[in-house]
């Protein structure tokens, strides 16, 4: 299995998604949950934040994928405008503003909705 770094090393990629915030809605604290064993819980047992920094420091953009690719039942819901502008508030607060988060101050350079079904 291989890490975020070895993914930028490659020199395959320009752009890599980490997925998914699959998680979220009125009521339900959001959680993120990366895919193919990327990262444990907590986040900073692999040091996903370094591996992100090296990444941006190759030129290859970082994005967070919102949703999920599970066909069973869904764990995330956005109702109303209004949760669609909180849940834009808290994407922007732990993964785009640099305030401490999930992945520390790391800041991704974007956030991909990915919803099925």
């Amino acid at each position: 299995m291989g890490t975020l770094r070895k993914t930028c090393e490659s020199g395959n990629y320009n752009t890599v998604i980490l997925t998914f915030l699959s998680q979220f809605g009125p009521q339900i604290e959001p959680k993120v949950r990366f895919a193919d064993g990327l990262c444990g819980e907590p986040i900073t047992t692999c040091d996903l934040p370094s591996q992100i920094e090296y990444c941006q420091s190759q030129g290859i953009k970082v994005f967070l994928s919102v949703g999920s690719a599970s066909s069973g039942s869904q764990l995330y819901n956005i109702p109303t405008a209004a949760y669609a502008k909180e849940l834009g508030t808290y994407l922007w607060k732990n993964f785009l503003s640099g305030q401490d988060g999930p992945l520390g101050i790391v800041t991704l350079d974007g956030i991909e909705f990915f919803f099925q079904g």
